[in-house]
């Protein structure tokens, strides 16, 4: 389905192994629930979901995390997962493999709904039970709940063929959309992790959001044309986090990425968006990414008031790709 989500499952079991606060956490207050549905859809009436994030939740936070212009280029880095267009081959970790097992389990039990001609995935799971049960004895995982809402419809397709699939197993079906695909995603996740030490311990905690759409709360659009795709200049990511150490907020982070003419080719190795633009913020820091090849990183040119950091950005060897 969605590879933003997909690749912050991958990554959580190493992130948080490393003892940072997840690959993301978030936001300074609560997200708004008035719209929440929680559990899965099955047994419900035709009534579709709604998100449950609003747009105050989506809000940049008045006051960010300080990042030097030094630090620019090691958190382009860890956001260039955002600049791949194709995630390439997957890759197993045999150390994780118990844990990623359990993970994908537990994907699996949060099943798709089709209602009319659009896909709704709406729902909570817990993770913690599956790293928990890889975890070193010092650290314990009290919780790892994610908070998911999708809409997916593609082309004017009838999707009934994937009511009641679960998550994981759907992201190895075979939907290909000929003209244009509309994707609206939520997720919240919460996090609480326990280390003992001598003479202590620290408990980590983190709330994070993630949403992909346009400003208005719509889904975002990707068309189709010749094989090639392109993101309407109306989507936008937007992620937040807080990270909490021992009750007290240590660090509120904010990004955005607003496409402008995004473009790409499907291919099965992994590649950059092939052209146009994203209007990128990191916290206080502002300006564009822009992208000339599939095979060329691209570069970026980010201002904070008089301070401006510029220059191409690098990746990890091989990035997590969307497996479910």
């Amino acid at each position: 389905m969605s590879r933003s989500i997909i690749t912050s499952l991958s990554l959580l079991p190493m992130c948080l192994l490393m003892s940072q606060v997840a690959c993301r956490e978030l936001p300074d207050d609560q997200p708004s629930q008035s719209n929440s549905q929680s559990g899965t859809l099955e047994g419900r009436a035709t009534k579709a979901p709604l998100p449950f994030l609003t747009a105050k939740d989506l809000k940049k936070p008045t006051s960010t995390a300080a990042i030097e212009a030094s630090e620019i280029p090691s958190k382009l880095k860890d956001l260039s997962y955002q600049f791949i267009a194709n995630s390439g081959p997957e890759t197993e970790d045999p150390e994780n493999a118990p844990s990623q097992a359990c993970m994908d389990q537990v994907v699996n039990s949060l099943k798709a709904k089709v209602i009319g001609r659009e896909l709704y995935i709406d729902g909570e799971l817990d993770f913690a039970p599956c790293l928990s049960a890889m975890s070193m004895p010092q650290i314990t995982y009290e919780t790892l709940k994610i908070r998911f809402y999708t809409q997916v419809s593609c082309d004017d397709q009838d999707l009934s063929r994937y009511d009641g699939m679960g998550m994981k197993d759907l992201g190895k079906a075979d939907l290909k959309c000929v003209k244009q695909m509309l994707t609206h995603e939520q997720t919240q996740t919460v996090s609480k992790i326990r280390f003992a030490f001598d003479g202590g311990e620290k408990i980590i905690e983190s709330q994070s959001i993630h949403s992909l759409g346009t400003a208005d709360q719509k889904a975002c659009v990707k068309s189709i044309n010749n094989g090639i795709n392109t993101y309407q200049n109306t989507c936008e990511l937007i992620e937040r986090e807080t990270q909490i150490e021992d009750g007290v907020p240590i660090a509120v982070n904010y990004q955005k990425l607003a496409y402008r003419d995004l473009s790409w080719k499907e291919s099965k190795s992994q590649t950059w968006y092939e052209s146009g633009s994203i209007d990128l913020t990191v916290n206080d820091w502002t300006g564009q990414v822009q992208f000339t090849a599939a095979d060329i990183a691209p570069t970026y040119t980010l201002k904070n008031g008089d301070l401006t950091a510029s220059g191409q950005v690098q990746t990890y060897s091989l990035l997590p790709r969307n497996n479910f």
